[in-house]
């Protein structure tokens, strides 16, 4: 049964929905969320009990214009809209509503329910930004809940590469730095790594520097403070030759003194009941020949009637 929940794919084709009917329900959902598929199902039933309502879902790191002229900032969310006058083009009403908090709003105002505090420079504020953190992320969400896949992409590559802290910037809360900073990078899209001060790029640039180790060692050249501090090596106790404590020599003895006892010359040695069963390559080719657990067996039996 085809779905009666309308995909809305682009602005134009969100407003021709909403325009056609009295009511519309939209439901802003990513395909990462798990909480999305959940409520998507809810909506369908919904769709099924209540006929007379438009039902649409959006994507919302897709319609990216749909998304904002709402003020969505988290998934899965709801915007409830009933137009006035139903042509194309007219104005409506809508009631927003996400898991944690609802709101009433015109659309024209949705993005400007907690409008942030006016800065008489929004390049100052940038560049203040910038420079509070040796690397800094511009995202839609946080680190701990990033809004979009890619924003979660970025994070996951710093983390990957050993960056133990960064700082984070939701671009949602802050339309004015969200579009100034557009120009000041000369890049169009979210979210943007900067390392330095330096704009290093997008969700794309940044997953490709990670998988080739570039992204890693641009960061111990220009961020090495932010990357986790490199795990201890081991101090070893002189050389084989020369052990320099009793303990590195006494396990030097040990190693030579097995080889002899077993007359076999490298390590792993499994050893059952007493008796040498053989090294690493032997025990893998008795288990491909499904003969391990037989011959584990025989010597378990051997041993036990000898003693």
């Amino acid at each position: 049964m085809a779905s009666l929940v309308k995909p809305a794919t682009s602005t134009t084709e969100f407003d021709a929905a909403v325009a056609a009917g009295t009511k519309a329900v939209a439901f802003f959902w990513a395909s990462w969320s798990a909480p999305c598929k959940h409520m998507a199902q809810v909506l369908e039933t919904l769709a099924k009990q209540h006929a007379g309502i438009t039902y649409l879902k959006v994507e919302a790191e897709e319609v990216d214009d749909v998304t904002e002229r709402f003020g969505v900032t988290t998934v899965p969310h709801f915007v409830l809209l009933q137009c006035k006058g139903c042509s194309a083009g007219s104005s409506s009403t809508s009631t927003s509503t996400g898991f944690s908090t609802s709101s009433s709003s015109s659309p024209s105002t949705a993005a400007a329910v907690a409008p942030p505090p006016q800065h008489a420079d929004v390049t100052t504020r940038i560049k203040s930004l910038l420079s509070s953190s040796p690397v800094v992320v511009f995202m839609k969400g946080n680190a701990a809940a990033p809004y979009c896949g890619f924003s979660r992409k970025v994070v996951d590559a710093l983390r990957s590469v050993g960056v133990s802290s960064f700082k984070d910037v939701d671009i949602f809360l802050d339309e004015e730095l969200r579009q100034a900073l557009k120009e000041y990078s000369n890049w169009p899209t979210y979210p943007q790594l900067y390392v330095a001060g330096e704009l290093i790029g997008g969700c794309d640039i940044v997953n490709e520097m990670m998988q080739s180790g570039e992204l890693r060692q641009l960061l111990q050249e220009k961020a090495p403070a932010a990357l986790q501090p490199a795990a201890p090596q081991q101090q070893k106790q002189g050389t084989p030759e020369a052990p320099r404590c009793g303990f590195s020599r006494k396990r030097r003895a040990v190693r030579q003194g097995l080889k002899q006892y077993s007359q076999w010359p490298t390590f792993p040695q499994v050893f059952v009941q007493g008796e040498l069963l053989g090294g690493c390559d032997i025990v893998l080719e008795m288990k491909a020949a499904g003969e391990l657990k037989l011959n584990v067996e025989e010597m378990m039996h051997r041993m036990q009637a000898t003693a």
